[in-house]
C-alpha cells in the first residue's frame, strides 16, 4: 500500500544522548544532570531557572538533555522508565506498520495489539502522544529560548580556531543555540504529525498562575504550517555543516548538532509527506469521519500546489548542497559487491559520514552486543523484524535493472538473455565462485540465501554461508 510505504521514510531520526557540547564541565565531585532532572538539581546544590541561566556551561547541559529526547528508529531498552517509549523492544518500532517488516514477538503492542485489531485509544501507540517526551521537548525548548538572552556567553576573540574552524560569538552562540532548540521541538511536532497528522503545538510556556489556558487541537494545515515556520525561523542561524570529525578540541565536535541542511531537509520530508495522498487527496480515506471533516487528518481536497511546495523545498536543499557542497555518497574502494555493501554500511554507520544529514546514536559504534543497525534485528529470535516479500522485490538486480521475477524468469526461460543462469540471489558461474545478483543494499538489510554468515567492517567476509528453510 502506498500509504504505508511512506511510512518507512519515518526510521532514522534523533540525535546522540552523548553529545559533546562546547563547554561542558563541572566540579569533580558532583553528578551531571540533564533535562527535567537538571533542572531540579543542578551539581553543587538547589537549583533552579536562575541558576541554570546564570552560567553557559549550565545552559549547555540543559541544552544537551533537550537532544536527549529525540526519537530514535531502532529499539534499544526494555525498559519504559526513563525512556522514550518508542524506544522499548516491548512496543514495536514504526518500520512494522508498513510493507517492509514485520514484527512477530506477541508481546509487543505492535504483534499484540495492531496486528490483530484490537487496538484501542486506551493502548499506547507505537509512537506515544504522551510518553514519548513531545511536549517536555517543546516546554524545554521554549524555556531556552525564552532565557538564553540571560545567559552570560563570554565573547570569543577570534572567529576560526588554529585549523580554521568556525567559532561563534557569545551573541552568535545564542542564536545557534536557539536555532537548534528550535529544530529539536519542531522534529518532535514532526514525529507526531507522521503518526497523527493535526496536533496541538506550544507556541510559549506556562508560567502556572494562569487561570485558566487552550491548547486545542491544530487542523492538518495548521499543523504543517506551524512546523515549516518553525524550522524557517531556525534554518538562517544554523550553520550547514559540521566537518565530520568528533576526536578534536574544536568544532568538529559538534558533528551530531541540528544543521542547516538538516532543517532544510525536514522541512522537505514535511511538506512531501503533506502533500502526499494520504492527505492531500479529493477524497478522505475513511469517508467523513470526526477527525476528516474537522480537517484534521485530511486537507479536505486535493491541491497540486502542495506538491509544488514540497518540491520546491527540495530544490532550495539542492541548491545550496550545490553552493556550499560538503555533503555526498560514501564512495566504494573497489568494484565488488562487498566494496559497495562496505561504503552502504560506512555511509549510514560512520559517526563522520557525509551522507548524514542528521545523525542520531545511542552508541557511537556498532559495538559488541549492540545491534545499530536494521540487519541485527533479522535474525534474533522473537525480537527479529523479519524483511518482508515486498522489501526484497524493491531492490533491483545488480546492473540497475528493476526487479520482475515472474518477467524475467520467462526472458530467461525463453530467450537466454543477459541474465541467464540469474537466481533470486546469487549465481554460479562455476562450483567454486558465486556472483552477487541483486543491489548489493539488499545483502546489508536482510539475510538471503547463500549470502555469506557475516562481513566484517573491513570488508573480510566468513566462510560460513546461511542456509534458510521454510
Amino acid at each position: 500500500m502506498q500509504k504505508n510505504k511512506l511510512h518507512s521514510t519515518l526510521r532514522r531520526a534523533a540525535i546522540a544522548l552523548c553529545l559533546p557540547l562546547s563547554a561542558i564541565a563541572v566540579s569533580c565531585t558532583d553528578d551531571i544532570e540533564f533535562g527535567s532532572a537538571f533542572v531540579d538539581k543542578a551539581p553543587g546544590g538547589t537549583a533552579n531557572l536562575d541558576t541554570i541561566w546564570a552560567s553557559e556551561i549550565y545552559t549547555g547541559n540543559f541544552l544537551t538533555g533537550i537532544y536527549s529526547m529525540q526519537y530514535y528508529g531502532l529499539p534499544y531498552t526494555g525498559r519504559s522508565d526513563g525512556y522514550n517509549h518508542s524506544a522499548s523492544s516491548y512496543v514495536g518500532k514504526l518500520d512494522c506498520f508498513t510493507d517492509l517488516y514485520q514484527c512477530y514477538y506477541a508481546s509487543t503492542t505492535m504483534y499484540g495489539s495492531y496486528y490483530n485489531g484490537s487496538m484501542t485509544s486506551a493502548i499506547d501507540a507505537p509512537y506515544s502522544y504522551i510518553n514519548d517526551y513531545v511536549w517536555q521537548t517543546a516546554r524545554e525548548a521554549l524555556l531556552l529560548i525564552d532565557n538564553l538572552d540571560r545567559v552570560p556567553i563570554a565573547e570569543l576573540s577570534t572567529k576560526e580556531d588554529k585549523d580554521g574552524n568556525k567559532i561563534y560569538s557569545g551573541d552568535e552562540l545564542r542564536k545557534r543555540w536557539k536555532a537548534e532548540a528550535r529544530c529539536l521541538m519542531a522534529a518532535k511536532y514532526a514525529d507526531l504529525f507522521f503518526c497523527y497528522g493535526g496536533i496541538p503545538m506550544l507556541t510559549h510556556n506556562f508560567s502556572g498562575s494562569e487561570s485558566s489556558f487552550e491548547l486545542p487541537r491544530q487542523t492538518l494545515e495548521a499543523t504543517v504550517d506551524s512546523i515549516v515556520s518553525i524550522l524557517d525561523k531556525a534554518i538562517p542561524d544554523l550553520p550547514w555543516a559540521y566537518n565530520g570529525s568528533h576526536d578534536t578540541n574544536s568544532e568538529e565536535k559538534n558533528i551530531a548538532r541540528w544543521t542547516a541542511a538538516a532543517a532544510m531537509a525536514l522541512k522537505a520530508k514535511v511538506l512531501l509527506f503533506a502533500a502526499s495522498p494520504i492527505f492531500n487527496a479529493d477524497e478522505s480515506y475513511y469517508g467523513g469521519s470526526d477527525a476528516e471533516t474537522g480537517k484534521y487528518v485530511w486537507y479536505g481536497d486535493f491541491q497540486q500546489s502542495r506538491w509544488e511546495r514540497a518540491l520546491k523545498a527540495c530544490e532550495d536543499f539542492m541548491t545550496r548542497l550545490d553552493a556550499e557542497g560538503y555533503y555526498e555518497l560514501n564512495q566504494p574502494t573497489g568494484t565488488s559487491n562487498i566494496d559497495y555493501r562496505i561504503a552502504y554500511r560506512k555511509g549510514y554507520i560512520n559517526w563522520s559520514s557525509r551522507e548524514n544529514l542528521h545523525v542520531s546514536r545511542v552508541h557511537e559504534y556498532e559495538g559488541s552486543g549492540a545491534r545499530y543497525d536494521w540487519v541485527k534485528w533479522v535474525g534474533i529470535g522473537r525480537h527479529s523484524y523479519l524483511p518482508t516479500c515486498e522489501y526484497m522485490e524493491l531492490y533491483p538486480w545488480s546492473d540497475g535493472t528493476p526487479f520482475d521475477w515472474e518477467a524475467d524468469q520467462k526472458k530467461i526461460n525463453g530467450t537466454g538473455n543477459q541474465r541467464k543462469n540469474a537466481r533470486l540471489f546469487f549465481r554460479y558461474p562455476d562450483s567454486k565462485n558465486k556472483v552477487a545478483s541483486r543491489d548489493p543494499r539488499m545483502y546489508e538489510n536482510m539475510i538471503v540465501n547463500g549470502d555469506y554468515a557475516s562481513i566484517s567492517f573491513e570488508g573480510s567476509p566468513s566462510a560460513d554461508e546461511v542456509e534458510l528453510w521454510v
